[in-house]
C-alpha cells in the first residue's frame, strides 16, 4: 500500500524524493513533437474528414494528460510559463459532451497553441538533457 508521498511508476513505488522528472518532460516534448509532425500537412477540411487522425491525436493527448498528472504541483509551478492547466484540460475539453466543438478545439490546439507550448517546454527539456540536471533542485 502506498502513502501520499509515493507514486507508482511502472509498477514500482517511489518516494517523492526519488522521482526524477527528466524522462517525463522529455516524453511530454516528444508527444507534442509527434502531434506536430503528424498534423503538419493537413488543412482543416481534411482534418474534419479524417477520423483516424482525430482519434490518434486524441489518444496522444490522453497519454500526455496522464504523464502531466504524475508530476507534482511544486515541480510544475517552477515553470509557470508552460500552460500546464491547458495541457491537463485539453483532453477533457475535447471529449466533453458537445462533440461538435471537439474538432475545433483540437484544431486550435494543433495550429495555435502547440508551437508556443513546445517553445516554452524546450528550455526544460534541454536542461534535463544534461547528466547533472539541476532543474528540480
Amino acid at each position: 500500500m502506498k502513502d501520499n508521498n509515493q507514486k507508482i511508476i511502472k509498477n514500482e513505488i517511489y518516494t517523492q524524493n526519488d522521482i526524477n522528472y527528466n524522462d517525463y518532460f522529455r516524453e511530454i516534448y516528444s508527444i507534442l513533437t509527434e502531434i506536430e509532425v503528424i498534423s503538419s500537412d493537413i488543412n482543416y477540411r481534411l482534418f474534419l474528414k479524417n477520423e483516424l487522425l482525430y482519434n490518434t491525436l486524441n489518444s496522444m493527448l490522453y497519454h500526455l494528460q496522464l504523464i502531466i498528472k504524475n508530476i507534482d504541483i511544486i515541480t510544475l509551478e517552477k515553470y509557470p510559463y508552460v500552460e500546464w492547466s491547458y495541457l491537463l484540460n485539453i483532453y477533457d475539453n475535447i471529449n466533453h459532451v458537445n462533440y461538435s466543438l471537439s474538432y475545433d478545439l483540437l484544431w486550435d490546439f494543433i495550429k495555435l497553441k502547440l508551437k508556443f507550448i513546445k517553445r516554452a517546454l524546450l528550455p526544460i527539456v534541454e536542461c534535463c538533457s544534461h547528466y547533472n540536471c539541476s532543474c528540480f533542485i
